[in-house]
């Protein structure tokens, strides 16, 4: 991150969604005015695919290479999968055809294990997204973000419009954190250390270093 330089200006308008492939070195998937795009040598050059599908975000799966789910904007769109590196979709939304999905985050120990959030709760899949329950976070809560611990996968973090929430069990009861009660659009676990977690809410940058007992904001 030393020095950058501007890759193929193919965009049609800024990106807002950048994922590499975690199995293949090179392969890049971005979103830009809703359009999904692939690049095959590391964003030098860029193809489009699926114009006029409406992407709103993707999320690439932790162990098969070229498999990748998107999301569609637009309620009953659902979760669609592809296998070949975006050749070709399929839908994965039994469970969810009623749902519009905000965000898709894989279990980082069991990569079956799959969570959805919406605008109407949480969603998870033991079938590596094949088909979906809802857990027990209110249905009133629209989920923008969602981070498992790394070490403990029973521990989840949720971030939406009512805040901040977390789970010691994988979903079946909520506690909220006080602190932070609206619009939390990001949440990151420290790899080495999860008791130390972040959070984005209300243009602010929130940290707990007690596994989400207690926040601080921390100073711009």
């Amino acid at each position: 991150g030393i020095t950058w330089e501007q890759l193929d200006d193919v965009f049609l308008g800024w990106p807002t969604t950048l994922v590499a492939d975690p199995q293949q070195e090179g392969v890049l998937y971005a979103i830009s005015d809703q359009q999904l795009f692939k690049s095959v040598n590391g964003g030098a050059t860029w193809q489009a695919y699926q114009s006029g599908a409406g992407f709103q975000r993707i999320a690439a799966h932790p162990t098969e290479s070229g498999a990748i789910f998107g999301l569609l904007r637009g309620r009953g769109n659902g979760p669609r999968q592809s296998l070949n590196r975006a050749q070709s979709w399929q839908s994965a939304n039994v469970g969810l055809e009623e749902a519009e999905v905000n965000s898709i985050t894989f279990d980082p120990t069991n990569a079956n294990v799959v969570y959805a959030g919406t605008q109407a709760g949480l969603y998870r899949s033991v079938d590596g997204g094949n088909t979906w329950t809802v857990t027990g976070l209110p249905a009133n809560v629209q989920v923008f973000t969602v981070a498992i611990d790394p070490q403990t996968n029973t521990m989840l973090y949720v971030g939406g419009s009512t805040g901040l929430l977390r789970s010691t069990n994988n979903g079946e009861s909520w506690t909220a954190a006080t602190t932070i009660n609206r619009n939390v659009t990001e949440i990151a676990i420290n790899p080495e250390n999860p008791q130390t977690v972040y959070a984005a809410a209300n243009n602010q940058l929130y940290r707990s270093q007690d596994g989400g007992e207690s926040w601080t904001i921390l100073s711009h």
